[in-house]
């Protein structure tokens, strides 16, 4: 009787062609390539020229290893072979927070050249196929090893010699392009509705800017038909249209917090403040600390009903106006608006200063009318991001099911 063959390096879900061709093989990166990594070039970013090529650095790849072309900036040399980046190359993040991190190069990328704290490989096609080595390199078994690798000294990172090193279990080429195809198809299904995502946030964007009147002025630049003769916005200060509820909160002593049953509400993330509150029904909260604007200028603030759990490093408020509209006005106060409200040491934003930040009013038929306009958009934008969290999860599972894991 032959002898049962133990099989160590076969993935859970494999293609029908490919269902008997046993163990993938395991070797060294570097065995591999078509020469030994590369480190990119030494030299500063200017701002962005067609005159001169785009630069590629760490901060401009994406955590899906996607280049960023937002903010892109160029490198004043000169395009060769040798500093830029061809078909099928793939280039590693050396050093700090985002060690690891990879990006491969896409022709719509357009001309790259690529920094020095980048490392270049130039997979060996006849064995290695490029999509697939891209996909590899989000695997679990990836980012252990460049946990392992990269912490051997105190300062995170990795070498040319590291990923020359880095062990990568691959079957028959076929198999590998099936892989890649599969997989880079799933990546361009969320790149697309990334897309759709980020072209109608930036329509809503547009159009909020154009319902609120701009800084100095009481009209809007577009108004619904039936509100075009109804004259200006009216001034008012967010106290006289919102209740500051910090005289109304219950003190709830520490042991009998009960954070796994109602939703929890802090600036900043806080959860661990000795001194919570809870409160009943439809509430704005923002933070007082320092950290109340958002990446994208806008004021931190949560919008809940129903029962919360909040704590006292967060502003309440019960609005006497459209409770909708209310919380789009926040989103067009500028940085400036809000920062300027920022005082002390730690810095904070006091109840008075809350009640004396002014803002444009039109009626309430308005109001409603805009926040409906806007809350139809938004609920478009979250199940964009629904989808996208679906197919992200859709493509880990997948990943976890067409690479193998050792037994």
């Amino acid at each position: 009787m032959a002898e049962e063959r133990t099989y160590k390096h076969i993935p859970a879900l494999r293609f029908t062609d490919f269902a008997n061709d046993g163990d993938w093989e395991v070797k060294r990166l570097g065995d591999c390539l078509l020469q030994t990594p590369d480190y990119g070039i030494n030299a500063p970013a200017v701002p962005f020229s067609n005159n001169l090529p785009t630069y590629l650095r760490i901060t401009d790849i994406s955590d899906n290893g996607r280049f960023i072309k937002e903010g892109k900036v160029s490198v004043d040399t000169v395009l060769t072979k040798d500093n830029s980046l061809q078909d099928g190359d793939i280039v590693f993040a050396r050093t700090g927070a985002s060690v690891g991190k990879v990006y491969k190069y896409r022709k719509e990328d357009g001309p790259l050249v690529f920094a020095g704290f980048l490392i270049r490989v130039k997979p060996n096609e006849t064995r290695l196929n490029s999509g697939f080595l891209f996909h590899y390199l989000f695997t679990s078994a990836y980012k252990k090893w460049v946990e392992v690798t990269s912490t051997r000294s105190g300062q995170p990172g990795i070498n040319s010699a590291d990923i020359a090193s880095l062990p990568i279990f691959f079957p028959h080429l076929t198999e590998q392009q099936h892989i890649a195809v599969c997989l880079s198809a799933a990546d361009e299904m969320i790149a697309t509705t990334n897309g759709k995502l980020e072209q109608l946030k930036a329509y809503k964007k547009g159009l909020m800017q154009k319902l609120f009147p701009a800084k100095g002025k009481k009209l809007p630049e577009l108004r619904f038909k039936e509100f075009e003769k109804d004259g200006e916005w009216e001034e008012k200060k967010l106290g006289e249209i919102v209740n500051v509820l910090d005289s109304q909160r219950k003190p709830v002593a520490k042991n009998e917090r009960m954070r796994g049953k109602y939703p929890y509400y802090g600036a900043n993330g806080i959860q661990d403040y000795v001194s919570d509150y809870i409160f009943d029904g439809s509430f704005l909260l923002m933070g007082e600390d320092g950290s109340v604007i958002n990446k994208d200028g806008t004021p931190v603030l949560h919008w809940a009903e129903g029962r919360i759990w909040v704590n006292n490093h967060a502003h309440v408020m019960s609005e006497n106006c459209n409770a909708a509209y209310l919380k789009y006005v926040f989103y067009v106060l500028s940085k400036v608006d809000v920062q300027s409200l920022v005082k002390g040491i730690p810095p904070k934003i006091n109840q008075q200063n809350m009640r004396n930040i002014l803002l444009l009013i039109p009626s309430l038929p308005e109001q409603v009318k805009i926040a409906s306009c806007l809350s139809t958009l938004d609920e478009k934008i979250n199940s964009y991001k629904e989808k996208i969290a679906l197919l992200g999860q859709y493509k880990k599972g997948l990943m976890q099911q067409l690479f193998p894991t050792s037994k």
